[in-house]
């Protein structure tokens, strides 16, 4: 109530954007998040996480624009940024929207070899399909469900570290490990094929494989390949 005794005019609710269209909105905080963190790595033993700041940052965002149930459109080259923050990704490529769908979708299922670099690490491998199977210079690996061409058709398969598994063997390709990043929980693996490509795998960190390693590389249990017909 005011000093005359009247009642405080009631004040409206205010009314955000129906639309909106940002940037790459979180390049220049993280950039000044890096000055930052470096700032105080001078001063001591501080390292960022993936927890950190722009993290924070993000969800927050998100959660922002949910409640004001504003259209939002987000330009960025940021792959993770897209894929956290997206309700539906668009990947385009020069000239053309190559695939539409949902993080997951996008991720999980892209609809070329060029989507499936864009939207996460990857290797592509040449490969011909037999059965049910891609057979690579990388091994054999067990083909997702779907479409497929028909037996005997080149095709270019996809191939992420964190559905492989890598094993010692003195037999079958000749595979060898090139080098090896320690990530704490898991290692990661780049692993040299006949052809001078490599591909990166991951083991447990507790089971660690020397460099110049003969080794086999399969799918995870569960885990199918996907492949493409064109590259």
């Amino acid at each position: 109530r005011s000093a005359k005794g009247q009642e405080p005019a009631q004040q409206s609710a205010p009314i955000g954007p129906s639309e909106l269209l940002e940037s790459s909105p979180f390049q220049s905080f993280r950039r000044l998040s890096r000055y930052a963190f470096q700032a105080e790595g001078a001063k001591r033993d501080f390292r960022p996480s993936r927890s950190g700041p722009v993290f924070g940052l993000r969800r927050e965002v998100r959660e922002i624009v949910k409640r004001a149930g504003a259209t939002t459109v987000l330009v960025t080259h940021d792959r993770e940024e897209a894929l956290a923050l997206a309700d539906r990704v668009a990947v385009m490529a020069p000239g053309r929207v190559e695939q539409i769908g949902t993080p997951e979708d996008v991720y999980q299922a892209p609809v070329s070899a060029s989507v499936a670099r864009l939207v996460g690490p990857c290797e592509i491998i040449p490969g011909v399909l037999r059965g049910g199977v891609v057979a690579t210079e990388a091994g054999e690996f067990p083909v997702a469900d779907g479409p497929r061409p028909r037996d005997g058709t080149p095709v270019q398969a996809l191939l992420r570290a964190s559905e492989l598994e890598v094993e010692p063997s003195d037999s079958g390709v000749d595979a060898r490990v090139l080098y090896h990043e320690f990530r704490g929980e898991f290692t990661q693996y780049g692993v040299r094929l006949p052809s001078g490509a490599v591909v990166r795998v991951r083991r447990r960190s507790s089971d660690a494989l020397g460099e110049g390693v003969h080794v086999a590389i399969r799918a995870r249990p569960g885990s199918r390949v996907i492949v493409f017909t064109e590259p």
